[in-house]
């Protein structure tokens, strides 16, 4: 049997990842159907025909997996990106951030949550561009959108970005906060839980 096994960062959806690593982190799910299924989710494969691989085979084609959503390999921050037609910025100043969303970031990113709200955490610091000043742009305002608007973001993120927007966000969105901690008087918010889990939070910034 072939399997189309990922190898860039590109290949792999914010859903895919999210589901494999629900599925890690489950503790009542043995290693053998968390191996299965997990490239199954990757291999776009049911678990049934992944259950006809060799499980040497199948062991490599999971540490492989594995190696790339847990890597430390960096990735450039795409500060725009565009799905179903509607671009999204990313956030133009992590410093002018609104206070309701760092709460929101703050509260996505606890080890226990990360995971489930990847997506959630996504429509946060990429938003809908509303106007464009040449090399500049605004992006509309996260705390006043309609939570009918947010969810659909979400939902789109979910299912089109990939992890190489995802790991370029959050190291960039980590750089910027560490830094802004070093040159303040330490009450500017910093998200430390972000890098509790290895699996794209850290993109290689420690």
């Amino acid at each position: 049997m072939k399997l189309k096994i990922p190898t860039e960062l590109s290949d792999i959806t914010l859903e895919q990842v999210q589901k494999v690593l629900l599925i890690d982190e489950n503790p009542e799910i043995d290693l053998f159907p968390k191996v299965v299924h997990s490239v199954a989710i990757m291999t776009g494969r049911t678990p049934h025909e992944i259950g006809q691989v060799i499980y040497a085979d199948l062991e490599q084609i999971y540490t492989k997996i594995f190696s790339m959503i847990n890597g430390q390999s960096t990735a450039p921050l795409h500060q725009k990106v565009k799905y179903l037609g509607r671009e999204y910025g990313f956030i133009p100043d992590v410093r002018d951030m609104e206070t309701g969303a760092f709460v929101d970031i703050d509260e996505m990113a606890k080890p226990n949550k990360y995971a489930e709200n990847l997506h959630k955490l996504m429509a946060v610091l990429y938003r809908p561009i509303e106007a464009e000043f040449g090399n500049y742009y605004r992006l509309k305002s996260y705390v006043n959108e309609h939570p009918k608007e947010r969810e659909e973001r979400q939902a789109i993120f979910l299912k089109h970005m990939t992890l190489d927007v995802v790991r370029g966000a959050t190291g960039f969105f980590l750089l910027v906060t560490h830094r802004c901690l070093n040159i303040s008087d330490g009450s500017f918010p910093v998200l430390p839980n972000l890098t509790v889990t290895e699996a794209i939070r850290g993109a290689g910034i420690t």
